[in-house]
């Protein structure tokens, strides 16, 4: 039986995903100091959200695969506090302060950039999270917050996700994954879409809650089925070379990433006890981990305020090296003084 204690090195994944993303959002000036090789990995920065979204699901399903055999009223009503105790917070803190960019266009007489990125409309869809639910047909405000928004809808569908899950046999998972990302490349297809990137408010909810139940599927095969070392590392290096192929768009990105990135899961979970674990369980990879949730909400909120006030035409590297060690500065503070704090206030107040 797997614990999740025995996955805790999963949370160094997530920091160094965090850290993907912010050299994608700033992709633009790293283009001058990085070789072509290296500035193709930081191009694809977005398949980060996609990791996150898979192991988002499995390490929800590792938590809660006891609680929600059966749908619970008052169970999901616990998790529900739960989840909204970790995500809103510092969402809300970070949507508060994110006034300050349009005032600051105002005060300077900047024009604002884009006609509605901060409507008053797009700032009550993000207050309510909701805002990349198809109600909107552009990002807005603090643009990674995307993501949190169908996070949200993948924790309101996870009880139901539970159930269907739990009616589905082990041997038959991996047969139900591979469908799920032939629907995804499907949809996207559709659409003439070749990038997971793409059209984000049309097919961003899409994208997660599908992945999500990928990260349910995986938790259910790895409950039934464990993978030695050798075994798992020939995975890993498997994962790993379809991930550079996709960087290189040498395969298809969205019929192979899902896959990839959930064979990488896969092998991960299944090297619990080796070297590569070790690593990954070192303090300074923990903290960036745990820290991962707010240098994801504030790095753009940063990127927006660095922006503003020292970028004229070209990113200097002393600007580059200054805006990574502010988001960290930032993050390490937020997550120590607002994340956490408000996080064990919430829970505490809710739940008896």
């Amino acid at each position: 039986m797997i614990n999740i204690k025995q996955f805790d090195y999963l949370t160094s994944l997530r920091g160094l995903a965090a850290l993907w993303v912010i050299l994608y959002h700033i992709s633009t000036y790293l283009a001058d100091y990085l070789p072509e090789g290296l500035f193709l990995i930081v191009e694809k920065g977005y398949l980060a959200v996609d990791f996150f979204f898979i192991l988002s699901g499995f390490i929800l399903t590792l938590n809660y695969s006891k609680t929600f055999n059966h749908f619970c009223y008052s169970e999901v009503k616990v998790f529900l506090i739960k989840r909204i105790a970790r995500i809103y917070p510092l969402h809300l803190f970070v949507l508060f302060v994110y006034l300050l960019i349009p005032l600051a266009y105002f005060v300077t007489n900047k024009e604002l950039p884009g006609e509605e990125k901060y409507s008053i409309a797009n700032y009550i869809f993000h207050f309510f999270l909701i805002n990349n639910w198809g109600i909107s047909n552009q990002l807005s405000w603090n643009i990674p917050a995307w993501s949190i928004s169908t996070e949200w809808a993948a924790y309101l569908l996870f009880p139901f996700f539970m159930v269907l899950v739990s009616r589905i046999k082990a041997k038959m998972a991996p047969f139900v994954l591979a469908n799920i990302c032939i629907f995804i490349y499907s949809v996207f297809c559709f659409f003439e879409y070749d990038s997971l990137g793409q059209e984000i408010p049309k097919l961003g909810l899409l994208r997660c809650l599908l992945e999500f139940l990928i990260g349910v599927l995986i938790c259910k095969i790895a409950e039934k089925y464990t993978y030695g070392n050798r075994f798992s590392y020939i995975i890993l290096v498997a994962a790993l070379i379809t991930i550079m192929l996709i960087i290189f768009n040498i395969l298809n990105e969205v019929l192979f990433a899902p896959i990839s990135l959930s064979l990488l899961l896969i092998a991960l979970i299944n090297l619990n006890k080796s070297n590569l674990v070790t690593i990954l369980r070192l303090r300074p990879f923990m903290l960036l981990g745990e820290m991962s949730y707010s240098i994801y909400l504030v790095h753009y909120l940063i990127k927006d305020i660095f922006k503003l006030l020292f970028l004229e035409e070209k990113a200097n590297l002393m600007w580059i090296l200054s805006y990574i060690f502010t988001v960290l500065l930032v993050s390490y503070i937020t997550y120590l003084k607002i994340e956490m704090p408000s996080r064990k206030a919430l829970v505490s107040f809710f739940i008896k």
